[in-house]
């Protein structure tokens, strides 16, 4: 007879008396609340993180869009002066607010930083939306076709502006499935949105044609973002990825540049994959001053002040 392990059991936390927040299921050992610092079985400091194991599925990818995710985000919360607004303006702490919000999603969501999507998007199932090539959470790309309820559900929170919904689903879908990075960034752009102004950032990876490779690309991507986030962004500000599916395909990846040159809230980019996509897109990239970290992208027919 085999043993199978136990499943997590979720736990409620509403924070501290002294910053109390909407009242969040959890399905990790840590609350899922941005600012957060209650654990399971107890109130107080997490401390270190919880040990997991980690999934190794191509690790030198992995590692290596990793490493250029951070090397991403650290340039530009530290050298971007918009990254270090927050820092000089009265904080804003969202425990108070969540106290005094009702449980149902709000009239008037938390602003969305994707400048060419609508502040209030509609709160249909994710089969009845239009494919799309950028999401936040907004719409899945890995798996696409494939049933998860607890993704799906929290997909169609993210949609409605219903953030702290958002995150208690893909929380839950996280456990059920700790292989799909996807949702993992999903989880962090929802803390991001409900924390309020977000550092934006973009990766383009190809989904269509290469979803091995785009996988790996997304594992280090979310990795760094939650390493990031977790310890409390920068200027009370956490970081935001915005997912963008190139289809390895040259036009396509230039019509993507475009899309993210375009929003003057993205303030770098990880990918593409291949150097041909990477070459075609550059000039919209350079057009923008737009930063662009490919670690994959290693032609030596590339070059330009705006890539590395």
């Amino acid at each position: 007879m085999t043993n199978t392990p136990e499943r997590p059991q979720p736990w409620v936390c509403k924070g501290t008396c002294s910053s109390p927040h909407e009242e969040i299921e959890n399905w990790g050992d840590k609350c899922s609340y941005p600012g957060c610092s209650n654990v399971r079985n107890g109130n107080g400091p997490s401390g270190p993180p919880v040990n997991r194991k980690k999934i190794l599925i191509g690790g030198g990818a992995v590692i290596v869009f990793a490493l250029g995710a951070v090397l991403l985000i650290k340039s530009v919360t530290g050298d971007n002066p918009a990254s270090n607004q927050a820092s000089n303006q009265p904080s804003n702490p969202p425990s108070n607010q969540a106290s005094n919000q009702p449980s149902n999603p709000p009239s008037n969501p938390p602003s969305n930083p994707l400048s060419n999507q609508p502040s209030n998007p509609p709160s249909n199932p994710p089969s009845n939306q239009p494919p799309s090539d950028l999401s936040s959470g907004e719409e899945v790309f890995l798996g696409r076709g494939t049933s998860n309820t607890d993704r799906d559900r929290g997909v169609e929170a993210f949609r409605a502006g219903n953030y702290g919904d958002a995150i208690k689903f893909f929380n839950k879908a996280i456990y059920n499935d700790r292989k799909d990075p996807e949702v993992q960034i999903f989880l962090n752009n929802a803390k991001a949105r409900l924390n309020g102004n977000p550092i934006l950032l973009a990766t383009v990876v190809p989904i269509d044609n290469r979803e091995g490779a785009a996988r790996e690309m997304l594992r280090g991507v979310a990795d760094a973002q939650t390493q990031f986030n977790d310890v409390g962004g920068v200027g009370n500000r956490l970081v935001e990825i915005v997912i963008a599916n190139d289809s390895n395909d040259e036009q396509q990846a230039t019509t993507i540049a475009q899309k993210l040159a375009s929003n003057q809230n993205i303030l770098g980019v990880v990918g593409h994959n291949s150097s041909g996509p990477t070459k075609s897109a550059l000039p919209e990239y350079e057009k923008a001053d737009l930063a662009l970290i490919s670690p994959t992208s290693t032609s030596t027919s590339i070059s330009s002040p705006v890539f590395f």
